[in-house]
């Protein structure tokens, strides 16, 4: 199926094979040809999020019920006031969630080795199942480096 519009015989663009040709065409055949237009669809993002919240529930859950308490480690580093807001949010939600939270607060000047020294602990901890490293780090952390770092276990 194209999505030329159908009374289009051919492109009006002297450089068909530019990147922007390409997207511009494109788009305007898309919104000229009624075929594929469609009526925006409304989601309710508290129904689905209660639907999430609910299957984690009961999967946290059984795994209780096996022995399991799921634990999420969250680091974060530095004091950039949205990260600090997300994390806080991420710790809140693992609580009312029931899973094990380890929320870890380190100052900006916290150095690359300190920084995977503390990752490396979490890793090691059998309590912690993932760690979450906010993002974006102050300057002198290497991120890719403490990603690389993270045990995928």
């Amino acid at each position: 199926m194209s999505l030329r519009h159908p009374e289009r015989s051919e492109a009006k663009s002297k450089d068909p094979a530019s990147p922007a040709f390409g997207f511009a065409t494109g788009f305007l055949d898309y919104a000229r040809n009624p075929e594929y237009k469609t009526m925006p669809k409304l989601i309710d993002g508290r129904a689905v999020a209660e639907k999430v919240y609910g299957e984690l529930r009961r999967d946290i859950a059984e795994l209780k019920g096996a022995g399991v308490t799921p634990g999420l480690a969250v680091v974060l580093v530095g004091d950039n006031p949205a990260s600090r807001a997300y994390v806080r949010s991420k710790d809140k939600m693992c609580r009312e969630l029931g899973l094990h939270s380890v929320k870890l607060e380190l100052p900006a000047a916290t150095t690359q080795t300190e920084l995977l020294a503390r990752v490396e602990e979490f890793n090691r901890d059998p309590t912690i199942h993932g760690i979450l490293v906010q993002s974006p780090p102050p300057g002198q952390i290497d991120e890719a480096a403490i990603v690389r770092a993270l045990d995928p276990r």
